[in-house]
Order: structure tokens, then sequence, then C-alpha cells
């Protein structure tokens, strides 16, 4: 089964994304803003690891757009940082730009706490931040994908 790894919000805190990546082996990564550029160490040193980001509100030279569909593994994939659709009063601006652009997951950050939940067949996820997590611990996300089905968690994160 494909595995995806979700990682949002590292802030210039992600010397141990490579050993992330070397332990669980994903086969994509996604990075949903706040310090895209954290994922460069992986790109030298995992260069044929599919990587997906999208820049977030401290992202202030990227060139990536702040929204991506993405197909992958068959799933479509919505993926923003959260900033430009209010996640942090509340989720129902990013749940009706994901549901109309016909994604089964949406993926984002920006509020530093993770979430994973599933209304009407889409699934909402939010990894958390590993280096500054607010209403819980440091954290990243797992997802799972078997035939379009999508089996996410999130991992308490623990610098190697």
């Amino acid at each position: 089964m494909p595995v995806w790894l979700i990682i949002s919000d590292t802030h210039g805190v992600a010397g141990g994304l490579p050993a992330l990546v070397e332990r669980h082996r994903p086969d994509a990564l996604f990075h949903l803003g706040d310090h895209e550029r954290d994922t460069l160490s992986v790109r030298l040193n995992f260069p044929d690891l599919p990587l997906f980001t999208v820049p977030g509100n401290c992202d202030f030279v990227s060139q990536n757009p702040p929204v991506r569909l993405e197909t992958v593994d068959g799933v479509p994939v919505y993926l923003t940082h959260g900033h430009l659709h209010g996640v942090k009063r509340e989720l129902s601006r990013l749940t009706d730009a994901a549901r109309a652009s016909g994604a089964k997951l949406c993926l984002f950050g920006h509020t530093h706490t993770a979430l994973c939940r599933t209304e009407a067949g889409l699934t909402l996820f939010n990894p958390g931040s590993p280096s500054h997590p607010r209403l819980g611990g440091p954290s990243y996300g797992l997802i799972e994908t078997s035939r379009g089905s999508l089996s996410p968690v999130i991992i308490p994160y623990a610098k190697e």
C-alpha cells in the first residue's frame, strides 16, 4: 500500500525531516507551507521521492501556487496551507472549495493543530506542526492508500 508523509508548519526547524523519510519510506511527501524550503534537504537526499508543496503565509518568495489539486495514487487531493480559507476561524470555506474541486482528501495546515475527520466523503487532514504545535504536542501525519480508500493517522513527533 502506498504511504504518504504529510507535514506542515515546520518554520525552519525541519532537521529531522530526512530522518522521517528514512523511517517511513513514503511514496510521496506533502509539505503544506510555512517554510516549504525546509524540504530542500529531502530533495537533495531523496531526489526520486515525489514532493508536493504549497506556500504558507510565511513563505514570502515562493513561486508555487497557494492551492493545488493533484491526483495521487488515484486519489484527488486538494492541498493548501489554509490561511486563504480562514481555517483559524472555521472550516466551511475550505470544505466548500475542496468539494467544488472534486477532491476526496483535503490537506491543510496553518492552525498548528492536528485534525483528521471525514464528512460526506471528504477527509480533512491537518498534520499539526512538528516545531510549534498548538493544542497538543508536535506531530506530523501518515496516510496509507489502497484502491482509493484512505487510512490517515496523526503521529506524535519526536526529533531523531
